[in-house]
């Protein structure tokens, strides 16, 4: 592919902890996981534009405590490669050590890398059947690993949020790799990420729009 030749000696891109402003790691005691069926998780999922047999291919249900208040609480989660757990509810999200990225591989010589897992979950509803290879990094903090798994591939896409720490990491990533990594964001630029938009927008109308997500590999 076109990474092997360019990218295998680069430097990482180092992005600090602190720009992270969604995540907000905590002191979790896990109860029980299980598949996802509970109601309530399967419609907060549905209200953010996510069908429910997409949020079940991808999610599982985790109850947990937090130990610094002896609540508890439940969550859509995706396991991280690392053996952690990323969680979302309607409340808040955080994750169980440890934490990390979330690879799903078919084989394909494109990789798409997202941001967060509800914009990894609306690109599956629109597109079910692609056959790409997927990164979740679950946080932009995590982006080192994603990219030492770069050089594999003919087409790397990105779909980050338009906050400015991920503005910010798109450029870095943008000016190290040139013209052989591209972004989506430019589609859902009046939106937080690409589950607002999609929640928001892709499923009302002009689902035509989304094309543009496939421009690299045309």
């Amino acid at each position: 592919g076109v990474y092997k030749s360019s990218f295998s000696f680069q430097q990482p891109v180092n992005i600090d902890a602190s720009m992270e402003q969604e995540i907000n790691p905590v002191n979790i005691k896990i109860l029980k996981e299980q598949a996802l069926q509970n109601k309530a998780l399967i419609q907060y999922a549905e209200k953010r534009g996510i069908r429910e047999e997409v949020a079940k291919d991808y999610c599982i249900e985790i109850y947990y405590q937090i130990l610094s208040t002896g609540k508890n609480y439940f969550s859509l989660g995706i396991k991280t490669d690392t053996g952690g757990i990323a969680m979302r509810n309607k409340y808040f999200k955080t994750a169980v050590a440890p934490c990390g990225i979330t690879t799903i591989s078919s084989n394909s010589n494109q990789l798409k890398v997202f941001e967060g897992f509800f914009d990894f979950l609306s690109y599956k509803v629109l597109y079910p059947d692609e056959a790409a290879d997927f990164i979740i990094l679950n946080s932009i903090i995590y982006i080192n690993q994603a990219e030492e798994n770069f050089q594999n591939y003919d087409s790397v896409t990105l779909f980050l949020d338009n906050d400015p720490a991920g503005v910010l990491l798109q450029n870095m990533l943008q000016e190290k790799y040139g013209c052989s990594l591209n972004s989506a964001s430019e589609v859902y630029s009046d939106f937080k990420d690409l589950n607002d938009f999609f929640s928001k927008y892709c499923n009302k109308c002009f689902l035509n729009d989304i094309e543009h997500f496939n421009c690299a590999s045309k």
